[in-house]
């Protein structure tokens, strides 16, 4: 039977902090793609906001000014 060779505390350490480097490449890589997915939804969200606006408008037949004028006169009467 083979004699097994024992690691030394260095070895076990410097494999440790490749282990631990290898954690932080994958979790870092995992916040990159949730910030750019959670970046996405925004901005899907934010585009169908806007979309069901413009239908509201389209379908109020109100114009540009109208909507100036009633978006005005709400933030005045929430001061």
């Amino acid at each position: 039977m083979a004699e097994r060779i024992r690691r030394t505390q260095k070895e076990i350490l410097r494999d440790k902090l490749i282990k631990i480097d290898g954690e932080i490449d994958k979790t870092s890589a995992a916040l990159k793609r949730l910030k750019n997915e959670r970046s996405q939804c925004e901005k899907d969200l934010n585009d169908l906001e806007m979309g069901e606006i413009a239908e509201l408008i389209r379908s109020s037949s109100i114009t540009a000014q109208e909507l100036q004028d009633l978006v005005a006169d709400h933030v005045r009467r929430k001061k």
